[in-house]
């Protein structure tokens, strides 16, 4: 993840001070952003990959963090961006439907397009979304439905980027979207001076 992109993660929790947090794909984000909560908010962190999970399950020194595995249902992959479907991963997509409601959702693991669609029923009120990896087009359907929106376009057509949405809340409530922007177009000339 970009340093641009884990300040707008950062930002939202700060200003949206969520209680419960869903992370599809759990990583270094898992650990990293749950120091920007409080002691008494949740961080479920969903993956798919078995090893992974636990080498994290590992690292993890806040008991707010839960790491999860959840196998997929096959092991065949589709889509571009290597993004699996419904099919292959519908236990990974429906698990945190177990739980109550969630203020924050970060979609950054397999099936992100399913995963952006299943979260409109799992954002509590007031509740915000992020996509991490946003310029993959094939992800574009399932951030459709959202009512507030807002992107940053990373370089590259199928990694970075970083995408935020809301079902009722308009995202400048809870972000200085016009400071990122700034921030962001910062990054990507610096990017292009070091190429």
């Amino acid at each position: 993840m970009l340093l641009g992109e884990a300040d707008v993660i950062r930002d939202l929790l700060l200003n949206l001070r969520p209680k419960r947090c869903l992370e599809w794909g759990a990583g270094a984000s898992s650990l990293y952003f749950a120091k920007f909560l409080s002691a008494d908010a949740r961080w479920l962190a969903i993956e798919h990959d078995q090893s992974w999970a636990a080498h994290l399950f590992k690292l993890v020194r806040r008991p707010i963090v839960e790491i999860t595995h959840v196998a997929p249902n096959c092991l065949k992959r589709d889509g571009d961006c290597g993004a699996g479907s419904y099919c292959a991963f519908s236990d990974y997509i429906e698990y945190p439907e177990r739980s109550a409601k969630y203020d924050f959702i970060l979609v950054d693991g397999m099936a992100r397009n399913e995963c952006l669609i299943k979260a409109q029923t799992l954002l509590a009120p007031g509740g915000v979304i992020v996509l991490h990896d946003a310029n993959c087009p094939e992800f574009h359907a399932g951030t459709a439905s959202y009512t507030y929106q807002f992107m940053l376009a990373g370089r590259g057509t199928h990694q970075n980027g970083i995408w935020v949405g809301s079902m009722d809340i308009p995202i400048e409530d809870v972000l200085n979207v016009q400071a990122h922007r700034r921030i962001w177009m910062f990054y990507l000339r610096l990017h292009r001076l070091f190429r």
